[in-house]
This record gives structure tokens, C-alpha cells and sequence, in this order.
């Protein structure tokens, strides 16, 4: 049974996991979500399978434990994702991961109440920027942003990224809060955009 290091509270969220890990196993999910474990700001490039869905196992974990904290703070979790379709995927994850536990997520799409109310929110650049930089919209509460299939991005959509991350009630990445890239391939931008506008990131590299 799949155990986690973050929640030992959930045998439902366990159970779901362990389902889903055995219909489609990669190597690097594990190590993946332990890595996310750690705390840690860092970027991820690899083009192995199975990212996707580390991530949103430690979305779900992490959530869990965010679900028993005050919810008038806001989300704690934000999860950017390049399109509409990869995020009607990913939510389609989170509804299986998440079944008979109290995590509430939303999307982009989603009422201003809902999001408002959700440990995560998954959405794209613009959306979430639009979102984040609202004045009363409570973002000092976040804790995780992944950013996922980075190397899809273009640089508009990196623009976005970055008027989140330097959003003056945005938490700054490093003691206050973790922020994730991952991508599928070593591209220059991805490294450079990490390093510029992230404080205190690592490029991490999994054995082949």
C-alpha cells in the first residue's frame, strides 16, 4: 500500500493512490514526489513519462494536510498547466485521488467563490495571473506552486508565470514557500527563467 510521508490520516487518499500508481507505474514518480516532499524550490527536466501525475500526488498530499487549516486564508496550492485540456486531465486525476477526502480544488473555470474556498487551484498562466493579481483575492496563505510541462510555455505564457511569483503579496519562493518547474526537455529559458525571477532553486537531475 502506498504511504505517505506528508499525511498517515487518509486511508482513502492512500488507496486511490496506490490504484493509480499501479495501472501506470514510471520510474520516476516516486522519486519525484519525494522530492516535492522535501520542501524545496527546484527545476525538473526529464523526459521520462509519468511527471504529470508525481505531481499531482503531491498536489493531493499536500492538500490533505492543507484542508485541516483555516480556510478563510485562501488556496494554499497552485498548479499551472499549459492548456484547457491538460487541465480537464489533471482534474479528472484529482476527482480519483481525492475521492472520500475533505481537499476542495477548482480551476480557472471555476466561480471566484469556489476558488476562493479550494486548498488548489489548477489553471493556466493568464488565468491564474488575472486571478492572483486581483486586490482581494488572499494569496499570502500559498505554500506550493508547480508549474508544469514548462517547456510548452512560450514566453507570454512565462510572462504570466512570473507577474505571480513577483506579485508583492505573493509569499517569495525560498523559507516561505516552494515553488516547482518541471519540463520534458533541457531548455535554456526554463533554467534561466527559474534562476532569474526564483529565489534559492536547484536544478534537479534523476539517474538515468
Amino acid at each position: 500500500m502506498y504511504r505517505s510521508q506528508w499525511d498517515l490520516t487518509s486511508p482513502a487518499l492512500s488507496r486511490n493512490i496506490d490504484l493509480l500508481l499501479r495501472i501506470a507505474p514510471y520510474s520516476v514518480q516516486l522519486p519525484l514526489i519525494n522530492k516535492i516532499r522535501d520542501g524545496r524550490s527546484f527545476l525538473f527536466m526529464d523526459r521520462r513519462h509519468g511527471k504529470t501525475f508525481a505531481a499531482l500526488v503531491a498536489v493531493a498530499e499536500f492538500g490533505l494536510q492543507c484542508s485541516f487549516m483555516p480556510q478563510d486564508r485562501g488556496p494554499r496550492i497552485l498548479m499551472v498547466l499549459p492548456t484547457e485540456d491538460a487541465i480537464h486531465d489533471a482534474a479528472a486525476y484529482l476527482r480519483v485521488i481525492l475521492a472520500g477526502t475533505r481537499v476542495k480544488y477548482s480551476t480557472d473555470k471555476d466561480r471566484y467563490q469556489d476558488q476562493v474556498r479550494s486548498d488548489i487551484i489548477l489553471g493556466r498562466p493568464r488565468e491564474l495571473a488575472d486571478l492572483v493579481l486581483q486586490s482581494q483575492f488572499p494569496i499570502s496563505a500559498l505554500e506550493l506552486c508547480i508549474v508544469d510541462a514548462a517547456e510548452v510555455l512560450d514566453s507570454l505564457a512565462m510572462g504570466y508565470i512570473k507577474e505571480i511569483v513577483q506579485c508583492p503579496r505573493y509569499p517569495p519562493p525560498g523559507d516561505h514557500s516552494q515553488f516547482v518547474m518541471i519540463g520534458s526537455e533541457n531548455l535554456m529559458r526554463l533554467e534561466f527563467f527559474a534562476h532569474v525571477y526564483c529565489e534559492r532553486i536547484e536544478e534537479w537531475k534523476l539517474p538515468e
